[in-house]
């Protein structure tokens, strides 16, 4: 079939520009590990809000929804360091 080229960059994989094909080894490895660092500080920023907000629940007597929270928060906080050491560690 002749045409245009499958992939946006002309080579014809279908892969697309700024496809580097892994972590750490294409041309946009750099900012990928970026991408993940970024996203590994918000999940830890969203789980220290939420740790922190949870004391209003307690504070209004509604201490099953601060429970909760604090174990989502705890949650999303373990989540965001085992992110962050992943996204360090290439």
């Amino acid at each position: 079939m002749t045409g245009a080229p499958r992939g946006s960059d002309g080579r014809g994989d279908g892969r697309g520009a700024g496809h580097g094909g892994g972590h750490g080894g294409g041309r946009d490895g750099g900012r990928v590990a970026g991408r993940e660092r970024l996203v590994a500080l918000l999940v830890l920023g969203i789980g220290a809000v939420l740790l922190l907000t949870s004391v209003t629940w307690f504070g209004s007597g509604r201490s099953g929804v601060g429970a909760g929270q604090l174990v989502l928060a705890a949650g999303l906080l373990v989540a965001g360091a085992v992110l962050l050491r992943r996204s360090r560690a290439r």
